[in-house]
């Protein structure tokens, strides 16, 4: 976290020095029920507007965002930047973000390009659409959350950058990539293989596939959570969503 704090403070130096003067706010959602006090250590930091937000529970990703978007853009922000903790930005990536938003008459959701391992889907290098924009650092307009609400509280994590990615093309609005916004973000040695996240990421699959429609790649998704032996039985799972109306 301090890694990822002084990242945003190389940030706003940059957009300092070519002439922006940023206001700049960093909201914590604390998904812990372990140390209430664990924040206290960045808040003393003053050159910073660092901000705790907490309920004493684990909300899950989407859901924690949604609280500090609520709050951001209650309080008038123009945009919000989802930023995984386990990661930080090179100093120019901001300015980046916000560049390419603005080219696309702010109407647009982007996602920041990873390093150095980048998420294993497609982009056109000339309009710079993508199928869907990968949560871990996600540059979030005003006019794109009115639209989307945020992220789907029904996922507890992951795909739910997918979902929103869906909502906001299916609303006529493009996903981009930013190739020279960077957000260092390894995740080549995480414990991809534990049962935890294997299961997180086939219920959430399933629920997207249900909530956008396909039948059959859902029922997969459930064969695959039984026959890992995953969950002991399909009642254990969320019942299915009904058909996104988009």
């Amino acid at each position: 976290i301090t890694t990822l704090l002084n990242s945003i403070k190389k940030n706003i130096n940059y957009l300092t020095e070519i002439g922006f003067f940023p206001d700049i706010q960093v909201l914590f959602y604390d998904n812990s029920n372990l140390d209430s006090d664990f924040f206290t250590q960045f808040s003393i930091d003053q050159s910073l507007k660092i901000e705790v937000l907490s309920s004493g529970e684990n909300l899950g990703f989407g859901k924690g965002h949604n609280r500090l978007m609520e709050k951001a853009f209650s309080e008038n922000s123009d945009a919000y930047i989802a930023l995984n903790p386990d990661g930080f930005l090179h100093y120019k990536a901001i300015y980046e973000l916000w560049a390419l938003s603005k080219e696309y008459n702010h109407q647009s959701l982007i996602e920041a390009r990873q390093v150095p391992v980048e998420q294993p889907k497609i982009y056109d290098p000339l309009t710079l659409e993508t199928p869907w924009c990968a949560g871990a650092c996600l540059f979030i307009i005003k006019d794109i959350y009115e639209i989307t609400k945020g992220f789907d509280e029904n996922i507890f994590m992951y795909c739910e950058d997918v979902d929103i990615s869906w909502q906001v093309q299916a609303s006529g609005r493009k996903t981009l990539i930013s190739p020279d916004a960077w957000f260092y973000h390894d995740f080549s040695q995480r414990a991809s293989d534990s049962e935890f996240i294997q299961r997180e990421k086939l219920i959430a699959a399933r629920y997207l596939a249900y909530k956008w429609g396909n039948y059959w790649i859902g029922r997969n998704f459930e064969r695959k959570l039984i026959r890992r032996k995953l969950i002991s039985s399909l009642s254990k799972l969320p019942p299915r969503p009904l058909k996104s109306g988009f």
